[in-house]
């Protein structure tokens, strides 16, 4: 049996140890070895090995000098006179991920970004959860609180009590960054992808399927899917070209691609107060490239980090790869505000806003959600909160 402990944390920066200098490289950075100088020692429940493996940036990789039977308990990071014993959680890599979109039935998760803000949007994240339970069968839920207004609070954990009886479980965690981190030039965008990749091993051992998205991405079927959408999805990406040319591959990431459905092209909407994405129609006319923007559906066990738009790291990278989802068949929906969002490469290309709008409302093909029990609990939780609180 092969241990590997993977510690996932934030550590200060260091460009001139980079290996990839290239603007335009993709795929995650990475340091030259011994970079943090860190000794991991991991401690089994019956014996403990000794490891002297270093590594740098946001993952540290331990591995034993020997092989040996057991179940890793914990990590004992070193370097110099200090030292932190983390405590490990174990995965279990014995389950087929092959069979995954052959089954009518998964365990279908949810991971987003910490919510920051402080984030209010309460019909926004009721919504959220209605459509990707409704449309998705989504029954996990999973959100990390750096900076929310208490009636968020009160809603999720509301919803938290109330939902269980749905079969709907809402994990929620406390993004406690220290103060000089709760800024976007010294971590950016709130350390997202420590958050995520913290939510894809948390809940991997009980989720066959994740979807990555931020509260304000909706993905969107062209047609009604149901039953079973998510597992309708993994078929259509199985025939996709790239899928059908890939020589044995499996598509474990679905990237869908991105359109914005900009509040400014939508200004009978109040996407603060009153949002509601069956009464949103109006996006621009673009569809973005699947290498931007996208964001996804994964099989959690193929899976050994997340970036923002695709996965760069497999457990087997010659059997698993990213699919660029068909755009006929389901876009992503980004509802936002579009001042300064520029398309491109970093966002150097053209104003969104200075695109031709259109409109759209394939939305409406799956206006049953907004009859289903769980839409109605959710909105009968939210007007009390806003009768009660605002």
């Amino acid at each position: 049996m092969v241990v590997v402990a993977r510690i996932i944390s934030i550590s200060a920066v260091k460009k001139d140890e980079l290996i990839k200098h290239n603007i335009r490289e993709q795929t995650p950075k990475q340091y030259q070895q011994n970079v943090y100088n860190l000794t991991c020692t991991i401690i089994l429940q019956d014996f403990s090995e000794v490891a002297d493996v270093k590594y740098a940036g946001t993952f540290l990789k331990c591995v034993p000098l020997v092989q040996f039977q057991g179940i890793p308990i914990s990590v004992t990071l070193s370097t110099g006179k200090e030292s932190l014993e983390v405590e490990l959680s174990t995965i279990d890599k014995e389950k087929n991920v092959d069979n995954v979109e052959t089954k009518t039935e998964n365990n279908v998760g949810v991971c987003v970004r910490a919510l920051f803000g402080p984030y209010h949007n309460l019909r926004q994240l009721g919504q959220f959860i209605s459509y990707y339970h409704s449309m998705f069968n989504v029954t996990t839920f999973n959100f990390n609180l750096l900076d929310v207004t208490p009636e968020i609070e009160l809603l999720l954990r509301t919803l938290r009590r109330n939902l269980i009886k749905q079969g709907i479980t809402i994990n929620l965690g406390i993004w406690n960054l220290d103060e000089e981190l709760q800024d976007w030039k010294v971590l950016w965008d709130y350390g997202a992808l420590t958050v995520l990749n913290d939510c894809l091993y948390s809940t991997m051992a009980s989720t066959d399927l994740i979807y990555i998205v931020d509260l304000d991405e909706f993905i969107v079927p062209r047609r009604n899917l149901s039953p079973n959408t998510t597992a309708k999805l993994l078929e259509i990406a199985a025939a996709a070209p790239r899928a059908l040319a890939s020589e044995g591959k499996q598509p474990d990431a679905l990237l869908f691609r991105n359109t914005f459905f900009c509040s400014e092209f939508n200004k009978n909407v109040d996407f603060d107060e009153d949002f509601n994405i069956f009464n949103i129609f109006n996006r621009q006319e673009s569809i973005w490239s699947y290498q931007f923007r996208a964001k996804m559906l994964i099989k959690s066990k193929a899976v050994v980090s997340i970036g923002h738009h695709r996965i760069f790291d497999w457990v087997n990278p010659s059997n698993s790869f990213n699919v660029n989802f068909p755009k006929q068949d389901a876009l992503l929906h980004h509802y936002r505000d579009c001042k300064d969002v520029k398309k491109g490469f970093n966002g150097r290309g053209t104003p969104v806003l200075g695109e031709k709008r259109v409109v759209d409302k394939t939305v409406t093909k799956h206006n049953h959600i907004q009859q289903s029990n769980i839409h109605q609990i959710i909105n009968h939780i939210i007007n009390e909160i806003e009768d009660k609180y605002l």
